[in-house]
């Protein structure tokens, strides 16, 4: 498991990144030491969801990132995805629905933009057409 830590003004180059289970039981700690990127391999037969929190060494506000299940394996631990976590949270818990639901919602779309199909106009000519 890896990625990169950030805030929303700047990467977070040193402090701590815990692995935790739904129970809070540490599965994997590693340090950042002028460097905003981990890496670590949870234990064998690790459940998921796992929870990856960052603690700055600064005092900033830890951020955190839910991770449903062991694939892909690059997980960034931002601002958006504390965000997510927290609103997941609120919905009753860190279940794959309650994840894609906060990620969902938590994407900022104008009203104007916003229909039933989740698109408006004509899609082939929307963004360059098709892709």
């Amino acid at each position: 498991m890896k990625g990169l830590v950030s805030n929303d003004e700047h990467p977070i180059k040193n402090g701590r990144v815990e692995a935790t289970d739904l129970n809070g039981k540490v599965l994997a700690t590693i340090s950042l030491v002028d460097n905003a990127r981990y890496r670590f391999d949870l234990p064998a037969g690790t459940s998921y969801p796992v929870i990856l929190t960052a603690y700055p060494a600064s005092g900033e506000e830890q951020l955190r990132v839910v991770v449903a299940n062991p694939t892909p394996v690059n997980f960034d631990i931002t601002s958006l995805t504390t965000a997510i976590a927290e609103k997941a949270k609120q919905m009753g818990g860190y279940t794959k629905k309650n994840l894609q639901r906060a990620a969902f919602e938590g994407v900022a779309m104008p009203d104007r933009d916003r229909t039933q199909a989740g698109f408006r106009g004509d899609p082939t000519k929307q963004f360059g057409g098709w892709h």
